[in-house]
């Protein structure tokens, strides 16, 4: 082998190197990114879910978790379509209602 080959050699191994610690690398931030994305959308399933759990506590407290689900989508979107006043009472409804239930425990 002639010097030239062995310069060849040598730097073709350097960069053999170089290339397999860049793959480590990018594996490593990548598995890093993942994790990170796993996390957010951990956090943001447990908010959703706890969000669902509150929800049907609500019902509960309303008395309506026996009624069929159409009557309550019904009843629901009959809500969605109040005036701002009357929402204003069923709001002061609610907390009474959650307020009396509280004094009772």
């Amino acid at each position: 082998m002639s010097a030239l080959d062995d310069t060849i050699s040598a730097t073709t191994k350097k960069l053999e190197r170089q290339l397999r610690r860049k793959a480590i690398a990018d594996y490593a931030s990548q598995a890093r990114a993942r994790k990170a994305q796993k996390k957010t959308d951990d956090a943001a399933r447990k908010a959703d879910t706890r969000r669902k759990i509150e929800l049907g506590g609500l019902l509960i407290v309303a008395a309506v978790d026996d009624w069929e689900p159409a009557t309550l989508v019904g009843g629901l979107l009959a809500l969605s379509r109040a005036k701002p006043e009357s929402l204003a009472a069923f709001r002061d409804q609610g907390i009474a209602h959650m307020e009396a239930r509280k004094a009772k425990r």
